[in-house]
């Protein structure tokens, strides 16, 4: 149903930058609300101007091809626009249930359209479509679920404040991002579409304990790290914790039995 070739520019279009609303201390609606509205205007003109850097996305891969699918794809931007902020207001609140459902609901519903695209012989598309509506999707079940909407108020001295405390995670994603997806860069510039995705099936699968974990982790720790931030000790205690955790669950679940298993047996030789 699917070549390995179409594939494997798509992970390129949506990484190219994540704008993730963050809040500190105890934000109001008018923190809520500007930060909405401002991630929105940031988001529109990220993907304005990745509309008009599709063409050269295009030639760069030499697959004439992309320029729809970059364009189509990077309105999952725009739709993260609106979710974001949702995203944050959960995590801030504890209300990790709705998120649950809200994620589950876009992958099944997702999934179900693009295995059924796909099967109709709908190529790539199949793919661009599923991941645009596992965000569309999910962004709805939370806009509906979630109890906050944003209100017709803004304030760029709050605004001001959120950015100064937000700008250096942004920065670091950013940064992470970039070195993540330079692999994968180089490859499809220097090899075939099909190397580069057997690459990333290859890179996928490998990381997902760890990944998974990982977010897992971080959208619990923000929020309760928030809460406790007048209270520094507490935070290294709290923060200490969660990096043995996120190192020794990984390490178990993937190469720990491995390993047991091999100084078992290595023991029982002797």
């Amino acid at each position: 149903m699917l070549l390995p070739g179409p594939a494997a520019p798509l992970p390129e279009a949506p990484g190219l930058v994540r704008i993730t609303g963050r809040f500190h201390g105890d934000p109001d609606i008018l923190d809520y609300s500007s930060v909405f509205y401002f991630n929105l205007a940031f988001c529109l003109l990220l993907y304005a101007g990745l509309f008009f850097c599709a063409p050269w996305i295009s030639r760069l891969y030499r697959i004439p091809e992309l320029t729809p699918i970059v364009r189509v794809l990077g309105l999952t931007i725009v739709v993260s626009g609106v979710k974001n902020v949702q995203q944050a207001y959960v995590a801030k609140t504890m209300q990790f249930r709705r998120f649950f459902f809200a994620t589950l609901g876009g992958t099944v519903f997702s999934a179900v359209v693009g295995i059924t695209l796909a099967y109709l012989g709908y190529g790539v598309w199949a793919l661009v479509f599923q991941q645009l509506l596992n965000v569309t999707v999910n962004t709805a079940i939370l806009w509906l679920t979630v109890g906050w909407k944003p209100k017709r108020m803004f304030s760029w001295k709050r605004l001001g404040g959120l950015i100064s405390y937000g700008w250096k995670l942004l920065i670091s994603q950013l940064l992470d991002t970039a070195y993540l997806k330079l692999y994968q860069f180089i490859i499809g510039l220097r090899y075939s579409t099909a190397d580069l995705a057997f690459y990333n099936r290859g890179d996928q699968f490998p990381n997902l304990i760890m990944e998974n974990t990982s977010a897992s982790l971080d959208s619990v720790l923000l929020p309760v790290l928030s809460s406790e931030q007048d209270d520094r000790v507490r935070v290294r205690e709290m923060t200490r914790r969660a990096v043995k955790v996120s190192t020794f669950v990984p390490h178990a679940a993937d190469g720990g039995p491995r390993r047991l298993r091999g100084a078992s047996g290595a023991l029982s030789a002797d």
